[in-house]
């Protein structure tokens, strides 16, 4: 029968830097947590190494995996600063649960603070994943920057990655690189957090007036700006009453509004606080407090995770000595109403860092599916609808809903779902019979458990539709052109011969509905193949017939 321990016990199973028992690859679903010190020395400001526990989330202890703190190929040394309130050597978990990165430094364990900040000191970012049969450790990114304490970072694909510390904003760079680009100079701190929600990348800052900040739109790569969450902002820098944002955890739970719509943080200031907040429009990006609780087993809490057990807000929070477990019974629309759960604690002489859960697992903080894009266009007798998602869990179907204002929709369609996938995949739906008006589309992606979730709305204009009554006629004296056209635009017509040469070649204004043109007959012989072409601010029809001059 397992048992629940504390890193007290944990100690005598480690000797120095050794590990008591073989690696093998986490296990979804479980947590992890970064580490330092290993009991019988006590803990200093000095780098230390990083150790990596697993524990199932009732806290019995899986195995601990080190971080080598040593160069090997092309991997980098890793250390993180030793004391219980350090605020480097934080992690995240990808988007897709397959990565865990996580901020340090490149220095020889025992060098002072000074050394560890340097301007020369490499700041180190590992990537942690699930290998053949134990875990993968890449420490081949060290970049030369001057971030002080480098203390967070975060992946999507194990390739690209976000870091940032206590000063020069949010940094992007790829794995083995030793440069970065600087992504937002405010806020300068990063306090603790990164987080990609619904494929966009939050900040957590002590500097005003952010707590949480977004940065640019989506996932950038290249210089952008920041903005501050609004309805979270704070006025002063390090105010216990203003509850600076540490680690957060965005929830989409509301399946009719787009987008995130629950927010859930955590701070050390001010004797320690979790926070509730929900978004208050569902058309921008407004929040507003839904209560919030200090002190007791919320001192010093610093790092934040959490998952969807049932559609309920489960998580799991983090201080230097004891991961809790805190669900939030409310509906997400009430104020906060807690249970909390004791699950971890530290030894003597042992210190965390973060905590997220384990390579391999896919949190569940939104519904299962991640809708990447959604387009349409109008071609010249149908509608093509494209959309892709970038994962997929449980996914049985989408609906294809069309309106003809906006508010009212009817499902003209559907399209099979991938069923679980953690790669981009991309859809096709061709409204066949598209309306002669604009045309309003979204989707409704269904779950095989009943559960949905829609998309937001896209519009289309109507397109050219020339439908089967487009035909060329001759005689001795013109050439007659009949079509049919969903809409008034400009067009022109062009008759080629088979070589390919225009032979008439007329602007034209297309009328909504049936046209007819008729044009001089010049230079066309009787007996002879041709082409006719209609061009409709972009869109073709074209005809082929034989003159008939007779």
């Amino acid at each position: 029968m397992k048992r629940k321990i504390t890193l007290c016990s944990l100690a005598v199973l480690l000797l120095g830097a050794g590990i008591s028992k073989a690696q093998q690859n986490f296990t979804a679903d479980n947590l992890v947590i970064v580490r330092v010190g290993t009991g019988p020395t006590a803990l200093t400001v000095n780098a230390a190494a990083a150790y990596l526990d697993e524990y199932t989330t009732a806290g019995e202890y899986v195995q601990t995996i080190e971080i080598p703190t040593t160069a090997s190929g092309a991997n980098h040394g890793f250390v993180v600063g030793g004391a219980t309130g350090s605020t480097h050597g934080f992690g995240n978990l990808s988007p897709n649960g397959q990565y865990l990165a996580i901020a340090g430094h490149e220095v020889p364990v025992g060098s002072d603070v000074a050394t560890l900040q340097a301007s020369t000191t490499p700041k180190v970012i590992a990537i942690v994943s699930n290998g053949v049969s134990s875990p993968v450790i890449n420490t081949s990114t060290a970049v030369n920057i001057d971030n002080k304490d480098n203390r967070t970072a975060i992946t999507t694909d194990g390739n690209s990655i976000w870091f940032g510390g206590q000063t020069l904003g949010v940094q992007y760079t790829t794995v083995g690189s030793s440069t970065s680009v600087q992504l937002t100079g405010t806020p300068a701190p990063t306090r603790g957090g990164l987080g990609i929600y619904n494929g966009q990348l939050y900040q957590s800052t002590n500097q005003n007036p952010y707590r949480i900040a977004k940065i640019g739109d989506g996932l950038p790569t290249t210089a952008t700006t920041a903005t501050a969450v609004s309805g979270l902002e704070a006025t002063g820098s390090n105010l216990p009453v203003e509850h600076t944002a540490n680690g957060f955890v965005f929830f989409d739970v509301d399946s009719n509004v787009p987008g995130n719509d629950l927010l859930y943080f955590v701070t050390e200031l001010g004797g320690g606080f979790l926070q509730k907040f929900v978004r208050t429009d569902p058309d921008n990006d407004v929040w507003a407090n839904k209560g919030s609780v200090a002190g007791g087993s919320f001192v010093n809490m610093k790092t934040l995770t959490g998952t969807l057990v049932d559609g309920v807000p489960t998580l799991y929070a983090g201080s230097y000595n004891k991961i809790i477990k805190i669900v939030d019974n409310a509906a997400y629309t009430a104020n906060l109403n807690q249970t909390v759960t004791d699950v971890i604690t530290a030894g003597p002489n042992m210190a965390f860092r973060s905590l997220t859960f384990t390579p391999g697992t896919v949190a569940k903080t939104t519904l299962p599916v991640t809708l990447t894009s959604f387009t349409g266009k109008a071609e010249q007798n149908f509608v093509k609808l494209n959309w892709i998602t970038s994962s997929e869990q449980n996914n049985s179907h989408f609906e294809v809903l069309r309106s003809t204002d906006g508010k009212s929709f009817n499902v003209i369609g559907n399209v099979k779902g991938n069923n679980n996938s953690d790669i981009a995949i991309n859809y096709e739906f061709k409204d066949q019979n598209p309306l002669n008006v604009t045309a309003y589309y979204r989707l409704n992606q269904v779950d095989y458990d009943g559960k949905n979730k829609l998309s937001s709305v896209i519009s289309v204009e109507p397109g050219l539709a020339v439908l089967e009554e487009f035909t060329v006629y001759t005689s001795a004296q013109s050439v007659v052109v009949r079509f049919n056209s969903a809409l008034k635009s400009n067009g022109k017509i062009v008759i080629y011969t088979t070589a390919g040469q225009a032979i008439i070649n007329k602007d034209i204004v297309i009328e909504t509905g049936a046209n007819e043109v008729i044009l001089p007959a010049k230079g066309i012989k009787n007996g002879n193949i041709y082409v006719a072409l209609l061009n409709a601010e972009g869109k073709i029809q074209s005809e082929k017939f034989i003159a008939n001059n007779q």
